[in-house]
């Protein structure tokens, strides 16, 4: 279910700033960046994208191209639980309380621009060892931790970060997961400058940068 008209509207001052120069998450950005980047200035020309992202906005230690999926775990064009072939995918590590092993497939569906906004499609897969501790949800949010999973975009043109706004993301808001049962949700973002055609995506914490992702 997506989040209602009127909720949108009142999360667009969100995200406007929910974009920011990528000299608020270079080398000695800290996890607050993504939740506070009201006072992050534009970078200047000569900035680079960030390496390494805190854990809180999704993380990224190394970049992979959308055509190849680059990195270990990381691939593109295998067909997803639910029969549409994502743009990247990849089976990632998560906290998962009583289940010390269990996994998650991380996959990217679809990148769209809708007017001043951005929607990217994910779709996730837990793969349960166990039952896992008795009574609890398996919520996107806990499986990253004790930091909350924050999926990020860059605009390599720009040089600037869009973090996902989580008011109006329904991958944020209702998504819960059972095992072996791929859902999908949306995060949205602040659009870039419409010449912006494709930005560069995080799956997960620490995986792979998905490369110049087409934005349709």
């Amino acid at each position: 279910m997506h989040p209602t008209t009127a909720t949108r509207r009142g999360a667009l001052g969100l995200l406007a700033v929910s974009s920011f120069g990528l000299t608020a998450c270079g080398a000695n950005s800290k996890a607050s960046d993504s939740s506070d980047p009201a006072g992050s200035a534009a970078a200047p020309a000569a900035s680079k994208a960030p390496e390494a992202d805190s854990a809180s906005d999704g993380g990224g230690a190394r970049d992979s191209s959308a055509s190849d999926g680059g990195g270990a775990g990381t691939t593109s064009g295998t067909p997803s639980s639910t029969g549409a072939d994502p743009i990247a995918t990849a089976e990632v590590p998560i906290t998962r309380p009583g289940d010390p092993d269990a996994t998650m497939t991380a996959s990217l569906l679809a990148l769209t621009r809708s007017g001043d906004t951005l929607e990217a499609t994910y779709e996730y897969t837990l793969h349960a060892t166990t039952d896992g501790d008795s009574g609890r949800i398996d919520s996107l949010h806990e499986f990253n931790g004790a930091t909350k999973f924050r999926p990020f975009l860059i605009d390599q043109k720009n040089l600037n970060k869009h973090v996902a706004v989580d008011e109006v993301s329904t991958a944020s808001t209702e998504l819960v997961l059972n095992p072996e049962k791929a859902k999908r949700g949306q995060w949205v973002f602040g659009a870039p400058p419409a010449d912006v055609t494709a930005m560069d995506v995080v799956l997960w914490t620490g995986e792979p940068l998905v490369k110049q992702v087409p934005i349709r």
